[in-house]
């Protein structure tokens, strides 16, 4: 129903946060952009990279899946300018910052 989901994405909201990410093995760049995000992971993984979106409203507004790998870009040009939070999952480790939509 709607009223667990205003619940749901006040907890997304205030559970996140920006980390230091060079120092944890991620390189995201450029930030802020207008149209791809590229994410750089310092290792290679072994399985699937997840990534989810949020808005300031924290809906997520893109959910992506991208195949074991180092490098991958974002196309976020379709959304609309604003200030966007990302979580990243790569096997156990969870990244988590900010995305300045141009």
């Amino acid at each position: 129903n709607s009223c667990t989901t205003v619940i749901d994405t006040f907890e997304v909201l205030k559970n996140l946060f920006v980390e230091n990410l060079a120092s944890r093995g991620i390189l995201v760049f450029p930030n802020p952009t207008k149209d791809y995000l590229n994410i750089q992971l310092y290792t290679n993984p072994v399985s699937d990279v997840k990534m989810d979106l949020y808005n300031l409203e924290g809906r997520l507004v893109m959910k992506d899946i991208y195949p074991g790998g180092r490098n991958f870009s974002m196309n976020i040009n379709y959304l609309p300018p604003g200030l966007y939070f990302c979580k990243i999952y790569h096997e156990t480790d969870t990244y988590q910052f900010k995305v300045i939509k141009l």
